[in-house]
């Protein structure tokens, strides 16, 4: 049989409706639900969004039920595999998957579509990061897969950042949001994007220039992307002499005048395949490559008498590209 040529469309992730989350493209909710661990959840945002309206919304997850109430959600695990375009998805906006009342089970479950939707870019977030490192100890993190952790002062967010780096995974991030202290000095080694920004809501509490400074000129010394979210509710008074409340529309994103909007830029070897999925008819397969710890294959198995040349590539400003053409040569 002659060698066939599968044409391949340029993904583009601006055509998609965004997320209102600056640095993610849509959100995805297995788990919802959580429970106060560190200072930073005083003032939860998730949790006010539940009490104000979206437990008294009928379409919503949260319909009837308070923000600390764990819940895992099997009809929601499917709706990534639904999205065809490429886009940064995080996960849990309004929960935990690493809370303890998830079971690894289900975790394993998320991990599996995550596996199966390789076109995607999964952003996982945790404050527990001792149960994300006691689970990935026996797992390998999907090459789709972003591991965070959220840090809010220096107590919490040294040993954070330490477990963190623990782990090996393509990106990993720090949200340093709400920042509500001054963390000073971090190691930054291994980790490949910072995002920072200020607290929101009626109980928000002030953030500083400096500490934000502090964060980007330690970004820029060690070459780590930086994303500056917002200010929050607060700015310095004109005086400079305490904080006045002016929103967050009013506060904007700009710090000392310069919008910060970086993104990791991923660099692979050229030899590094990324697994995809090869549609023909109706036969779809997810190409399994144990070094990565793929081993699911969705719906059909594509003839085993086929041998794929290429396949889905990461551009180095972490967006996925297609080659142009999937030869398929019959052995």
């Amino acid at each position: 049989m002659a060698e066939g040529k599968f044409p391949f469309n340029r993904f583009r992730v601006g055509m998609m409706k965004k997320s209102g989350i600056e640095w993610t493209d849509k959100t995805w909710s297995p788990v919802s639900g959580c429970t106060k661990v560190s200072a930073g959840c005083a003032n939860c945002y998730a949790k006010q969004e539940v009490d104000s309206r979206l437990s008294r919304n009928p379409k919503s997850i949260f319909f009837g039920r308070n923000f600390s109430e764990v819940q895992t959600h099997e009809s929601q695990l499917n709706v990534p595999l639904q999205w065809k375009k490429p886009r940064r998805i995080f996960v849990c906006p309004r929960g935990d998957p690493f809370h303890e009342s998830v079971p690894d089970e289900f975790i394993d479950r998320i991990l599996a579509v995550i596996k199966l939707c390789p076109q995607h870019t999964f952003q996982i977030l945790t404050k527990r990061t001792e149960r994300m490192v006691a689970y990935f100890s026996n797992r390998i993190v999907p090459l789709n897969v972003w591991i965070g952790v959220s840090i809010e002062n220096r107590t919490h967010g040294l040993l954070r950042i330490n477990l963190l780096q623990t782990i090996e995974a393509t990106v990993r991030f720090l949200l340093i949001e709400p920042l509500i202290e001054d963390i000073g000095n971090i190691v930054l080694t291994g980790i490949h994007w910072v995002i920072c920004g200020g607290e929101t809501g009626v109980l928000a509490r002030p953030m500083h220039p400096d500490w934000v400074r502090g964060l980007r000129d330690q970004c820029v010394a060690a070459g780590v992307p930086f994303l500056f979210k917002q200010w929050g509710e607060w700015i310095l008074a004109e005086s400079g002499d305490g904080y006045a409340k002016v929103g967050i529309k009013r506060s904007g994103r700009l710090l000392d005048g310069k919008l910060y909007n970086e993104y990791p830029r991923l660099r692979y070897e050229k030899h590094e395949l990324y697994p995809f999925q090869l549609r023909r008819e109706s036969l779809q397969q997810m190409i399994e490559y144990p070094e990565y710890g793929i081993v699911e294959c969705r719906r059909e198995c594509f003839p085993a008498n086929y041998t794929i040349d290429r396949g889905l590539r990461i551009d180095e400003h972490g967006k996925h590209y297609a080659h142009k053409h999937i030869s398929m040569t019959e052995r």
